[in-house]
């Protein structure tokens, strides 16, 4: 069975041009990709390239042992608290729609992220969540574990 996925991957190239991965197929193989012109007003396209491969993935990780500050240009990066001494907090930043983060709890220590109003936190080692700034707000879009919000 042939299982389609669509992926939101957008490399900026330059100032006239972008160039976007649409679809992935099982197993990681049929990447079709599209190179599309950009002006002040529209957007052109070629889409006839095709590239049969297998797609890599690095994922940008960071251990933190002390609470943290997360920056925007961060965005993407998947926080834990691994090694550290006790709790930590990490504080989002101001929202920028787009903005995403994942944190998982892998010390035996709580872990809390602060959104400038409500404090999610848990108590679960391997607890998991992802939080998303849309619409105006910070929003926890996925949950493993028990978290609680302060």
């Amino acid at each position: 069975m042939f299982k389609k996925i669509v992926l939101s991957i957008i490399l900026v190239l330059g100032l006239s041009s972008i160039l976007f991965a649409t679809q992935l197929g099982q197993n990681g193989a049929d990447i079709f990709i599209g190179n599309v012109g950009i002006s002040t007003t529209t957007l052109s396209g070629n889409f006839n390239a095709e590239i049969v491969g297998t797609l890599g993935y690095r994922l940008r990780y960071q251990a933190k042992t002390a609470s943290h500050d997360v920056q925007q240009n961060e965005s993407g990066t998947f926080f834990s608290n691994r090694g550290a001494g006790g709790s930590i907090t990490f504080n989002l930043p101001a929202g920028i729609e787009g903005l995403y983060y994942r944190f998982v709890r892998l010390s035996s220590f709580p872990i809390a992220v602060f959104d400038g109003t409500y404090t999610m936190s848990s108590d679960d080692t391997g607890a998991y969540t992802e939080f998303v700034y849309s619409s105006g707000d910070w929003r926890q879009i996925r949950t493993v574990g028990t978290w609680s919000i302060s």
